[in-house]
């Protein structure tokens, strides 16, 4: 079973995300490029309202809203700081911002959008299905999200060097988000990505996650790594790698694309 966050942890997460809005968009390569991967999944059809889930900074924001000026847009996340920064990243009139998490966002909208977001659900299953409950007849449900094996480089020489520092919990794995598709729902995209990133030296690969806001919360090591231990572990994986000139963190994600059914209109009986 998996142990779920205490409010003190989920308000901590809030506020870590908060403080790194204004930079984390000089880190986020992989959140970017999953965002406009994902984008690129979801069908062209303009719709007449959206509900994006965990904005953050705008990466999807930005593409989905000038791809569809015309639609309702609304915008929503926890994190005060990360919608403050999407605010003014975003300026397109027909945006609206508000602080939700995916479990209170409301609709209804035709599509329903979420990007590198709903891996920190404590519960995905019941995440997912709030979700669905907020899709028009005939629209969708399209999100990205980090899996199981990401930052697999990190965990493994952890694991190896300090085997009691495991995380609280672990991210989801592609067959179990698959598994959580809606009884109802078309299949338009189910995709598993895979994305490496190499950095020079560890120290750029630290601050680089820590901008990002993945040194912190339910994925982390618990308890926390000392200073001795993390320069430990940085050694170890600039050591094991030495023959690439680089340290690789490689990336599991998925997009997934569902689309409800339309609804039907049955002709009234004529006496």
């Amino acid at each position: 079973m998996t142990p779920e966050s205490t409010p003190s942890e989920n308000a901590a997460a809030v506020r870590r995300f908060s403080r790194s809005a204004a930079t984390y968009e000089g880190v986020a390569e992989v959140q970017a490029w999953l965002a406009s991967a994902l984008s690129d999944r979801i069908p062209e059809r303009a719709p007449k309202a959206v509900l994006e889930c965990g904005c953050g900074t705008g990466l999807l924001t930005r593409i989905l809203a000038e791809r569809w000026p015309d639609c309702a847009y609304a915008a929503t996340d926890p994190a005060p700081g990360m919608l403050e920064t999407a605010r003014q990243k975003c300026p397109a009139p027909n945006l609206r911002f508000a602080e939700a998490d995916a479990d209170h966002a409301e609709g209804p909208a035709d599509w329903v959008v979420s990007s590198s977001a709903l891996q920190w659900s404590e519960a995905l299953d019941r995440t997912l299905a709030h979700l669905w409950r907020q899709v028009n007849p005939g629209g969708g449900l399209a999100f990205s999200l980090m899996l199981d094996g990401t930052l697999r480089e990190i965990h493994e020489e952890r694991d190896r060097l300090f085997p009691g520092a495991a995380p609280a919990r672990r991210l989801p794995e592609f067959e179990r988000v698959c598994g959580m598709r809606p009884g109802d729902a078309e299949v338009v995209v189910e995709e598993f990505l895979v994305r490496v990133l190499h950095y020079p030296r560890p120290r750029e690969m630290w601050v680089a996650l820590h901008g990002a806001g993945v040194t912190r919360g339910p994925f982390a090591p618990r308890p926390a790594l000392t200073p001795a231990q993390l320069s430990r572990l940085s050694a170890a994986l600039r050591d094991r790698h030495a023959n690439l000139g680089a340290i690789p963190l490689t990336y599991h994600m998925a997009c997934l694309v569902w689309r409800k059914p339309a609804a039907v209109d049955f002709p009234s009986k004529k006496g």
